[in-house]
């Protein structure tokens, strides 16, 4: 049976650790005195920490009526691998199934095996420094190793705002430095015979329809004929789709730029016709087998389900090698549309928009390599167009004409 506490008859109390300075915070403590029949002495002492004397008096009166409920105040002996797990048990329900598989995985492979024993109040910088160099050693990229550490940034925030702990170890450490990886531009030539290897080929649908729009591969799976206009030569990204956990999931967009009307061009029209015209003779032929309830899909098995990210992924990859072109990745598709937008004289705030970036700052960085490029062949055009023609230089008189030896 779990043992009782109490508050004491100790007066609680309220003071200032640290004064507001050079832009860091002020510190005040409060703490009190409760009874613990499990501690040696009889009793025990809990403290929690805000940034004002009014924030640090809330979290004691929350604590204390914690207490009087029956509730153990944590101690100082709470584990990082405690914390976590509380941590993920109460942010899971809130979160999209992908983020919080993500977020598990991060903790349970990378954080608890290295971590997991260090208790929450003594975690330094230092200690999550050591956690995203391992992730780096063990081959996994910085990127990653930076994502594990703004989770566990995130989980610490909540500890902070608890009382837990006073200050965030891995918002104070050091984020591992990226090396953005150059896109490669897709040629006009590169982008036609890929639409050529795909004729007539099972995902030439979804291949084409990537190519031509710039969407992402979850995007085009969640796409549904509703939102797909081909007599006004425009489709509406509004959602997402993935296989997780052995299931397919459908949700809402990213954020409010991901909601976008994208033009389609008249060829990319003509496949889309041809798919609306093959699915149609699909579910005449699946009769009762055909599934519903995802609602009208454009891309579709021949049953009515999505279709699945990695499915299509190897179809591509596959098709590729047969048909002897460059190894690209599905999403390099997105990064063709872009590159192709941009060489065709598309401004870079109607490209932002076209991919659903939440900014242009985005777009810029992505395709700087790309952009730069670009300036430099406008430079090789101008000069270009204001040099004189050869014809003029060799003219007899012209100032610009050799000189004659004399």
């Amino acid at each position: 049976m779990e043992s009782k506490v109490r508050p004491g008859h100790s007066r609680a109390r309220i003071r200032q650790r640290r004064a507001a300075a050079a832009g860091r915070p002020a510190l005040w403590e409060g703490r009190f005195t409760y009874h613990d029949p499990d501690a040696s002495s009889g009793r025990r002492q809990l403290s929690v920490y805000g940034s004002s004397k009014a924030e640090a008096e809330a979290k004691l009166a929350e604590a204390m009526a914690a207490l009087q409920k029956g509730a153990k105040p944590p101690r100082g002996g709470l584990t990082l691998e405690a914390y976590l797990g509380a941590w993920l048990a109460q942010v899971e329900p809130d979160l999209k199934l992908s983020t919080a598989l993500r977020y598990r995985g991060l903790v349970e492979r990378h954080m608890v095996p290295r971590l997991g024993k260090v208790r929450l109040t003594r975690l330094t910088p230092g200690d999550v420094n050591g956690l995203t160099a391992k992730m780096i050693s063990a081959g996994l990229t910085a990127a990653t190793a930076n994502h594990a550490r703004a989770v566990l940034r995130t989980a610490l925030n909540d500890a902070i705002r608890q009382g837990l702990v006073t200050r965030n170890a891995a918002a104070l450490a050091d984020p591992r430095r990226i090396d953005p990886k150059p896109i490669e531009p897709m040629s006009p030539d590169e982008a036609r015979a890929i639409l050529e290897a795909f004729s007539g080929h099972i995902a030439e649908p979804v291949v084409a329809t990537a190519l031509w729009t710039g969407m992402r591969l979850g995007e085009l799976l969640a796409l549904t004929w509703d939102r797909v206009d081909l007599d006004g030569g425009s489709l509406r990204v509004a959602g997402s789709s993935a296989h997780l956990a052995g299931r397919t999931l459908m949700w809402g967009p990213k954020n409010r730029s991901s909601v976008r009307v994208v033009p389609i061009a008249a060829p990319l029209v003509l496949v889309l016709s041809a798919q609306r015209l093959r699915q149609r003779e699909m579910r005449l032929g699946a009769g009762a087998a055909w599934d519903g309830s995802w609602g009208d899909l454009v891309f579709t098995n021949s049953i009515g389900n999505p279709l699945i990210g990695s499915t299509v992924t190897h179809q591509f990859k596959d098709r590729l090698r047969t048909a002897g072109l460059p190894d690209r990745r599905f999403h390099d598709l997105r990064h063709g549309a872009a590159t192709l937008w941009l060489a065709a004289g598309v401004d870079l705030k109607t490209v932002s928009a076209l991919l659903g970036h939440s900014n242009i700052a985005t777009t810029a960085n992505v395709y700087m390599g790309v952009l730069d490029s670009l300036r430099r062949d406008a430079v090789d055009r101008m000069a270009n167009l204001l040099s004189p023609p050869t014809s003029a230089l060799l003219q007899p008189g012209s100032s610009t004409s050799p000189r004659r030896r004399r």
